[in-house]
């Protein structure tokens, strides 16, 4: 939880006149938070005062007046930083205490990496001679184990967008097809975390060497797995050496 920040008082020509606390209220209304859901972070003007004041932190929902009573979660909230394009998730007026997130900006951008994602998972596929895998579904363990996770649907911001109550925070009544959503394209029999050494966009580059892109990914994975190994074998040493026990040899190591 969150603890309520004091805000420092102003004065003319100091560092504190260019940062505060300051709350706003997001374009989803409801009969809990008429404004719209609250948020609250550090605003701070730029050194020349050129621009308006932006938010130089993650938000977190409430009000920082109550931080208590007016915390409320939600299943997903967007990401607050600007994405991989530079382009911004949120448009703040200050003036108003007021932020909008940009769904479709989200949306356009999880459809476009979602599309990058399955064209590289289906020219990886054909590749190695691997079965083809339908757009949005879910991956091989060999796909993952090379692409990584698939990224977010675009479906999620749509619901957003589209004021679904459950994403929202507004209601405890699950959207089952949303939290299937929200859980990702992960195999079932998922048991190894992944080394993402290979992009979709390393694997559509026409001059790729796509093998070597595989070799590599796999040889990162198999050196992972046994630093892993190594590393809890180590600590399961130290702890028989702190008891005063015997750490048995492994014969052929």
């Amino acid at each position: 939880m969150a603890q309520k920040p004091t805000t420092t008082v102003r004065s003319a020509g100091s560092q504190r006149d260019n940062r505060w606390v300051s709350t706003v209220y997001d374009q989803h209304k409801s009969s809990r938070f008429p404004r719209g859901r609250p948020w609250w972070g550090w605003l701070e003007y730029s050194a020349e005062r050129q621009n308006d004041p932006g938010f130089v932190a993650e938000l977190t929902p409430g009000d920082h007046n109550d931080p208590n009573g007016s915390a409320w979660t939600a299943p997903w909230v967007p990401n607050q930083m600007a994405n991989a394009n530079g382009r911004s998730t949120y448009r703040l007026n200050t003036k108003r205490d007021q932020i909008t997130w940009l769904y479709q900006t989200i949306v356009a951008d999880d459809t476009a990496a979602m599309q990058s994602y399955y064209d590289a998972a289906a020219k990886v596929a054909y590749t190695k001679g691997w079965d083809a895998i339908g757009f949005g579904q879910p991956v091989t363990f060999q796909i993952h184990s090379i692409l990584g996770d698939a990224p977010r649907s675009p479906k999620i911001a749509e619901a957003a967008l589209a004021g679904d109550p459950w994403l929202l925070g507004m209601t405890d009544t699950v959207n089952e097809t949303l939290a299937e959503l929200l859980k990702g394209n992960r195999p079932h029999d998922l048991t190894t975390r992944v080394v993402n050494t290979v992009t979709p966009a390393q694997v559509l580059d026409p001059t790729a060497d796509i093998n070597a892109l595989i070799a590599n990914a796999v040889q990162a994975a198999l050196a992972a797995e046994r630093a892993r190994t190594q590393a809890k074998q180590d600590k399961m040493a130290t702890v028989r050496a702190a008891r005063g026990q015997h750490t048995p040899e492994v014969v052929g190591a």
